[in-house]
């Protein structure tokens, strides 16, 4: 028995030896020449019944000099013939492609689901935009990490899970259009963002569908001046903490979305630029938002609640000229918000009567309590109580030398252009002039000279 012993550790010694050698040589079993004509490695995944992209060799940390580099504009395969069998390409393999630097652009499969840590990892020569499929379900940590020529990243519906760092140090990327409706965070804190250190980052885009917006997903942005939560979202983590130049968040959703409440750090827009405003997409969404409840993380914003600043146009016409106008007296057109007014007044001529507003309202002049931009008609009707004497009153109005002139009464007149402008009324140019006489009704007159 003793003498068997030193037999069965060489044995044992041998077995661990193998089995490790064996585990090492899955990440390159195979071959395969990419669409784009470069040599891909890779080895199939038989649980999963897939092809995995991989690295040569057996130390991912260093790509063995015996092995030629992917370089130029790599288009990944959808699927791999592997021993006669068509299988999909599912994953991007830990360190799969780092540092390979020559590569200039990438075209990601749809059949992908999975982009590993450090996949491409100082892969610094590509360039212009990529595009992140709505397959892909995970991005691990520093995916894409130090990739200084990207300039836009596109990340797909189906992304849900996104970890620390995974585009950091992509100094040259600009925009990012993100449209994963329900994806989660996988790092720890607001030192290891997905986006960390992007400086140059200045637009950030939320698809429509977005449900769900990570924690520290924009964290220390600070190129970021401007965001819109679209209509969609119903949770905010602590997306938007320190980003110091934000000064504008457009909150489309009328319901306000739920965010964790935390005293620590004010939750997700806490250490914004000073002043910093969120702007409600309708008039009506101000009370769902304000709340005095002091456990709740929409407390610390309550005095940054803005109700939206919004481009009213206000038309009017008369429903026959022969009868009368119409006239807006007083309306800024533009920039109002949900409290404006607008003024609109009729005025008939000889012979008519103002009637009604197209919308039912008698009053005149009317104010309008502004909600959208708002259209009118002014109807008349014939005055069958007026007769050549009521016409014909000791009020004498012309116009001359560039005014109108009323004699025969004390009251005071006013002027008024056809856009409803008050008028000085002095050296005024030819042109149509509405005028009221105290309470009297509005008449028209005509400046000649």
């Amino acid at each position: 028995m003793k003498k068997n012993v030193p037999f069965l550790a060489v044995v044992v010694l041998l077995s661990i030896f193998t089995h490790q050698s064996q585990a090492q040589t899955q990440y390159y079993t195979d071959t395969v020449v990419a669409p784009s004509g470069q040599t891909l490695y890779y080895y199939f995944d038989s649980v999963n019944l897939s092809i995995v992209i991989t690295f040569p060799g057996t130390n991912a940390d260093h790509w063995p000099t015996s092995f030629t580099k992917p370089t130029g504009d790599l288009v990944l395969p959808d699927s791999v013939n592997h021993y006669g069998t068509t299988y999909p390409v599912k994953k991007i393999n830990y360190s799969a492609f780092k540092g390979c630097s020559d590569l200039t652009s990438l075209t990601i499969s749809p059949t992908i689901t999975y982009i590993g840590q450090n996949a491409f990892l100082n892969c610094n020569g590509l360039t212009g935009d990529l595009v992140i499929p709505d397959s892909v379900n995970y991005i691990s940590h520093d995916a894409f990490k130090n990739c200084r020529g990207i300039t836009s990243v596109t990340i797909g519906s189906g992304l849900k899970t996104i970890y620390s760092f995974a585009f950091s140090y992509c100094s040259g990327l600009t925009s990012v259009v993100f449209n994963a409706d329900s994806c989660t965070f996988g790092g720890e804190s607001v030192t290891s963002t997905p986006f960390f250190d992007c400086p140059n980052i200045t637009s950030f885009t939320f698809g429509e569908n977005v449900k769900h917006i990570p924690d520290y997903l924009c964290c220390r942005l600070n190129g970021l001046t401007k965001v819109t939560i679209p209509a969609s979202v119903r949770f905010i983590g602590s997306s938007f903490i320190s980003c110091h130049n934000l000064d504008t968040v457009y909150m489309m959703p009328l319901t306000k979305p739920y965010i964790p409440y935390s005293l620590e750090d004010h939750c997700s827009f806490y250490d914004n630029a000073p002043g910093r405003v969120i702007i409600l997409s309708d008039c009506s969404a101000y009370d769902n938002y304000y709340t005095n409840e002091s456990n709740s993380a929409w407390y610390f914003y309550r005095d940054d609640l803005r109700d939206p600043v919004i481009d009213i146009s206000v038309s009017v016409s008369s429903s026959d000229e022969t009868h009368g106008s119409a006239a807006v007296i007083q309306h800024h057109h533009s920039d109002v918000r949900c409290d404006s007014t607008a003024v609109v007044e009729a005025t008939a001529n000889t012979g008519y009567r103002f009637s009604h507003w197209s919308n039912g309202s008698t009053a005149n002049p009317y104010t309008l309590q502004l909600t959208g931009d708002t259209v009118l008609t002014a109807y008349f009707e014939a005055d069958s109580t007026l007769g050549i004497s009521d016409i014909a009153t000791d009020i004498i109005i012309y116009s001359g030398n560039g005014c109108i002139v009323v004699e025969g009464t004390t009251d005071e007149v006013y002027v008024y252009d056809i856009m409803g402008r008050r008028m000085r009324n002095e050296a005024l140019p030819m042109g149509v002039y509405m005028v009221r006489i105290g309470e009297r009704p509005t008449r028209k007159v005509v400046v000649t000279q």
